[in-house]
């Protein structure tokens, strides 16, 4: 018989997976990029939803913006309108007159918009009759 013959088939499987997938070399990406250990072993394989099985997830990102960006930019805005304050609810105060300010500025600008656009329709309503083609006249006589 042949030494193949002689080994068990869980035997035979095991010789092969070492060779296939060759000696561990150490490295454990979860205790940071440059950790690696001595490791004579030989790589198994693993079924998937093993739990003591390492699986990373590599993820690109373009650009994360700072989420305090916004808020820094408000808050230097109105520097000088909170620059005094020295309590919070002396600030919660503020903030709420702020907001009341922009809201009264954005009602202010709606309300311009409409009366600019109602006067331009109140003018072409007005230039229409002028505007207007006159009809040709017939040159029967």
């Amino acid at each position: 018989m042949a030494n193949s013959e002689t080994l068990s088939l869980q035997q035979q499987a095991a010789r092969l997976q070492d060779r296939v997938l060759g000696p561990c070399d150490g490295y454990q990406p979860w205790l940071g990029s440059v950790t690696r250990e001595p490791c004579g072993e030989p790589n198994r394989l693993l079924i998937r939803t093993a739990s003591n099985a390492y699986f990373p997830q590599k993820m690109t990102v373009i650009s994360l913006p700072d989420r305090d960006e916004t808020v820094t930019q408000a808050v230097d805005a109105a520097w000088e309108f909170l620059e005094a304050v020295e309590e919070m609810d002396e600030l919660r105060a503020r903030v709420r007159v702020g907001v009341r300010m922009v809201e009264l500025q954005k009602l202010l600008a709606v309300q311009q918009d409409y009366i600019a656009k109602r006067d331009a329709a109140a003018q072409m309503a007005a230039l229409a009759p002028t505007l207007a083609e006159p009809e040709p006249q017939s040159s029967l006589g």
